[in-house]
């Protein structure tokens, strides 16, 4: 899989592709290397568009899960550190890149599936869902979290409370299903990611389960990781997803859904956007997709 309409032309990103890509420490630094990616050149005048025209007519569903708003937000993984999560900093690139586009070429609805916060009011206006759940943020990190991971992974979990990000998923996903008489498709995303491709460029298969990328090599030969921000499904597929996700023991990501999904729908159900091993971490690997906006 060397091409995929247009993402990776040419490129087959591998061990000396992630190596040579974690030189770059910012988007700025690393935007001629998504270039070439893009377009196989480091010339953006042609880059290529994927052709939404299969997609025309089709309704559409959003599906935004996720911390909308918090502050003292502390992150995890090798860049630790204390953030503020505002989806206001990338209201306008989710309305110009997901919600734009979607609306040229379909119906959309919007739904929400959040935790409570200061902005309730303001989240709705701007987003103006046709349903959302916002639940109670339980304050629970450190020892308490650990622990709270480990009985999740066992099967135990508080019933109605989703903490994890597996578990808020599932709440949103409910949602949709309410309303999956009224859908072909079910886009996926979260409140903090600022776009760097609008979903009409997208490499999307109409067809099947569309999934980011092989999150590193080394996380995909030994855990089949897979990129956790966006995901694309045609309605088709929900309920298979869905019991993916609640199957999946590690519901403090959606890194590991990859095996449940493919004994619920079939691996030649799922399709990646993006050639090669990439990171989700925009940070520490940028991506032609999305970068990750926290301050």
């Amino acid at each position: 899989m060397v091409s995929t309409n247009g993402i990776g032309r040419g490129t087959k990103l591998g061990v000396a592709g992630e190596a040579a890509n974690r030189s770059h420490r910012t988007v700025l630094d690393a935007l001629p290397f998504m270039n070439q990616l893009l377009t196989g050149s480091g010339d953006t005048t042609d880059a290529p568009s994927f052709s939404f025209d299969r997609l025309q007519g089709q309704r559409f569903c959003l599906l935004l899960r996720g911390i909308a708003f918090r502050q003292g937000y502390k992150t995890r993984g090798s860049t630790r550190k204390t953030v503020t999560v505002d989806y206001r900093t990338c209201l306008q690139s989710t309305r110009d890149n997901v919600i734009k586009p979607l609306e040229a070429v379909g119906k959309l609805e919007v739904i929400l599936a959040s935790y409570t916060s200061a902005l309730d009011r303001e989240i709705l206006a701007d987003f103006a869902p046709v349903d959302h759940r916002f639940f109670r943020l339980l304050p629970i990190s450190g020892k308490a979290l650990q622990l709270y991971k480990a009985l999740c992974y066992l099967g135990l979990r508080i019933p109605g409370q989703p903490i994890l990000q597996g578990e808020l998923l599932l709440e949103g996903l409910r949602l949709v299903a309410d309303r999956a008489d009224l859908y072909d498709f079910v886009v996926i995303s979260r409140f903090d990611l600022e776009y760097l491709l609008p979903v009409n460029r997208w490499p999307i298969s109409p067809d099947k389960i569309n999934l980011l990328w092989k999150e590193t090599e080394s996380g995909w030969n030994g855990h089949r990781r897979v990129g956790d921000c966006i995901h694309v499904i045609p309605i088709k597929f929900l309920s298979g997803f869905f019991e993916a996700i609640k199957h999946t023991r590690r519901k403090s990501c959606l890194h590991f859904i990859f095996p449940e999904v493919v004994k619920a729908c079939g691996e030649s159900s799922t399709h990646f956007l993006c050639d090669g091993y990439l990171d989700s971490n925009s940070d520490r690997f940028p991506n032609p997709i999305y970068r990750i906006v926290r301050s």
